[in-house]
C-alpha cells in the first residue's frame, strides 16, 4: 500500500527533525520545504531527461557507443529518473551548506583581519565622545553620519527612479551620509575625475560628493553625474567626482556617500564609533555603556560572526542526517536498477558479442552510462546549489559569493572513482557468464 507507506515516512521525517529542533512548526516548515524541493528536482529531471531523449530520436549524438550508452538509461525497469532526482537533490543539500560555510569562513572568521574592529557603538552623540572613551579605555574611532534623502538623479526625482531601478535598495529610503578628507583603511579609489583625487573641482553651484561603486551601478550614475540630497529640508547640489570600492575584509563600517568635511561638518549629525575590545571585556563594556547611555546601540561584530557560523554548524548537523541519507536511497536505487534490468542487460551484451564488439567496448558503454547518470544528477544538484547559496550570500549574509573550487574538485574525483569501479566491477560480471548456459536458459 504505498499511500500508508507515504505516510509512515513522512511521519518518520518530521520527527526527525523535530528531535532535533524541538519545534513542531519548524520541523512542518522545514518538511515541506524539502517536498517542494524533491518536486523542483523530480520536474527538472524530468524535463532533462525528455530532452536527452529528443536528441536520441533525432539522431543528434553521432558517436555511436554514447548513443546506445544514453539508451540503456530509458531501458524498462532502469531507475534513472528516481535516482537523479535523489542523487541530485542530496548534492544540492550538501553543496548549499558547504557554499554558505565556504563563504561565512572565508569572509567572516578564517580572514577577520588582526586589527579590524570587532566592536561598533551606533547613534554616538557628538558630547558624549569624551566621557564614553573614558568608559571604553580604548582608541575609539568616530564617524559622523549625515541623516538625508535623495531628492533627485540627474534631474528625475527619485520616486520616479523607484519604479525603474533594481531591487538592490530603496532609493526613497534616508541615507547616512559622511564626511572626510581621505579614504577609509577597507576601501580603494577606482575612478576620479581629478588625477585620482577623492574630491575635485565641480561646476558652479555644485559641491563634489564620492560615491560607491555598487550604489553608482544600482543608480546607474557615472563620474561628472548630478545627485541632489535633501538634508532636513536643505537641499545640496552635488556632482560626483570619485568612485570608491569596498575591499572584502571582513566587517567594516561604509558610506554610499562621503562629502568634504567644508560641506558637511556643520550639518546636524550623530557618530558611530569602532574600536577593538578583548573578548573578555566585551559583555562587561556593554552593559557599562547600556547603563550610561541608554540612547546608544552597542555590536558586538566578532560575537555575530562567531553566532553567524554556529548557526551554518547546527545546520550543517542537521543535513548531514538528511544528506547521508539521500545518498544511501540514491545508491540502493541504482543498485536496485541494475538488479532489475540485469537479464535486459547480459541479453544485450551476449548479442553485442556475438556481433563481435570487444570487453572493452561492453566496458566503454559502462562506463559513459553510469558516468553520466552519476555527474549528470550531482552536477544538476552543484549548479542548483550554487544559485541558492548565490542569493543568500549575497542578500541575506551581504557577503560575496565564493564558490569552493577545491571540495569540488575533491567531491566530482571521488565519484567518478566510485562510478568507476562500480562499472569495472559489473563488466566483470558480464565477462564472467558463461554465454552458452545462458543460452540454453534462454
Amino acid at each position: 500500500m504505498p499511500w500508508l507507506w507515504l505516510i509512515i515516512s513522512s511521519l518518520a521525517v518530521i520527527l526527525l527533525l523535530y528531535s532535533e529542533l524541538d519545534s513542531l512548526t519548524r520541523s512542518l516548515q522545514i518538511f515541506i520545504g524539502l517536498v517542494c524541493i524533491w518536486l523542483v528536482f523530480a520536474l527538472l529531471t524530468r524535463l532533462l531527461m525528455a530532452l536527452i531523449k529528443w536528441a536520441l530520436n533525432r539522431k543528434l549524438i553521432k558517436h555511436w557507443k554514447t548513443q546506445l550508452a544514453l539508451q540503456n538509461i530509458f531501458r524498462k525497469g532502469n531507475q534513472s529518473n528516481l535516482f537523479i532526482t535523489t542523487l541530485s537533490m542530496a548534492s544540492m543539500i550538501l553543496a548549499s551548506i558547504s557554499i554558505l560555510d565556504h563563504s561565512i569562513q572565508q569572509q567572516l572568521i578564517s580572514t577577520y583581519p588582526d586589527d579590524a574592529p570587532n566592536f561598533f557603538l551606533l547613534d554616538v552623540q557628538t558630547d558624549q565622545q569624551q566621557q564614553l572613551n573614558k568608559i571604553m579605555d580604548a582608541d575609539l574611532t568616530y564617524y559622523p553620519v549625515i541623516r538625508a534623502r535623495i531628492d533627485s538623479v540627474n534631474g528625475i526625482k527619485s520616486d520616479v527612479l523607484k519604479s525603474t531601478l533594481g531591487k538592490y535598495d530603496n532609493i526613497t529610503r534616508m541615507f547616512n551620509l559622511s564626511y572626510s578628507d581621505k579614504l577609509l583603511s577597507t576601501e580603494e579609489l577606482i575612478a576620479s575625475t581629478d588625477s585620482k583625487q577623492l574630491f575635485s573641482a565641480t561646476n558652479q553651484g555644485f559641491v563634489a560628493v564620492s560615491i560607491l561603486n555598487s550604489f553608482a551601478e544600482f543608480l546607474q550614475v557615472d563620474l561628472g553625474d548630478k545627485i541632489i540630497f535633501n538634508v532636513q529640508g536643505i537641499k545640496i547640489d552635488a556632482e560626483i567626482t570619485s568612485i570608491r570600492k569596498r575591499l572584502k575584509r571582513g566587517p567594516s563600517p561604509f558610506f554610499y556617500f562621503i562629502f568634504p568635511p567644508s560641506v558637511m561638518r556643520d550639518a546636524p549629525q550623530i557618530r558611530f564609533a569602532t574600536a577593538q575590545i578583548a573578548d573578555d571585556k566585551r559583555v562587561e563594556l556593554q552593559t557599562k555603556v547600556a547603563q550610561t547611555f541608554p540612547g546608544i546601540t552597542t555590536l558586538d561584530g566578532a560575537s555575530i560572526a562567531k553566532k553567524l557560523k554556529e548557526f551554518v554548524d547546527q545546520l550543517k548537523q542537521l543535513v548531514q542526517i538528511f544528506t547521508t541519507l539521500s545518498l544511501f536511497a540514491g545508491l540502493m536505487i541504482f543498485a536496485t536498477s541494475l538488479v532489475s534490468t540485469s537479464q535486459d542487460r547480459l541479453r544485450e551484451s551476449f548479442y553485442y558479442r556475438m556481433m563481435g564488439m570487444l570487453s572493452t567496448d561492453l566496458l566503454k558503454l559502462s562506463i559513459i552510462e553510469f558516468l553520466f547518470l552519476g555527474l549528470f544528477a550531482f552536477n544538476l544538484g552543484v549548479f542548483v546549489a550554487s544559485i541558492i547559496s548565490w542569493l543568500i550570500t549575497t542578500y541575506w549574509f551581504s557577503l560575496s559569493f565564493i564558490f569552493p573550487w577545491l571540495l569540488y574538485a575533491i567531491s566530482i574525483s571521488v565519484l567518478t572513482l566510485l562510478l568507476l569501479i562500480i562499472s569495472f566491477i559489473y563488466n566483470h560480471h558480464v565477462k564472467s557468464t558463461n554465454i552458452i548456459d545462458y543460452l540454453r536458459k534462454v
